[in-house]
């Protein structure tokens, strides 16, 4: 219950928030895009860094979590070259394959946003949110 109270109830009400203040107050496009970047590019990467400085690592066994990043990694890609033939993926192919298949691209906006031009997380040659001009 603490869970609950501390972490998903918290997020639901701020997820609410934001439909209620974008839909009744700002529907502005651009202010959202604006808040969309600096979410992505400066908060989020701003909270990665202080939760793992605040972090005591000493406590943390490094066995368990090592095995728990690399087993994945390790049979996705044991599992892929098993494959190759079946794939008929030779060569650049194979890699490529391979390489899409085991990369951690949680926290790529990119990656996961639509393909349309009208997306918010597109971002533009700029660097800056938006569809390329």
């Amino acid at each position: 219950m603490s869970l609950l109270l501390t972490a998903i109830i918290p997020i639901l009400l701020l997820l609410a928030a934001g439909a209620v203040i974008r839909r009744w107050f700002i529907n502005d496009p651009a202010f959202w895009r604006g808040l969309e970047w600096l979410s992505h590019r400066v908060s989020t990467p701003a909270l990665f860094i202080t939760s793992i400085a605040d972090a005591d690592l000493g406590v943390v066994p490094i066995e368990p979590l090592a095995l728990s990043v690399a087993a994945p990694i390790m049979v996705a890609a044991g599992l892929l070259l098993t494959l190759r033939r079946p794939l008929r993926a030779d060569g650049p192919a194979l890699t490529s394959i391979i390489q899409g298949s085991i990369q951690d691209r949680s926290n790529c906006p990119r990656a996961r946003a639509p393909m349309s031009s009208h997306s918010p997380l597109m971002i533009n040659a700029d660097g800056l949110p938006g569809p390329e001009v």
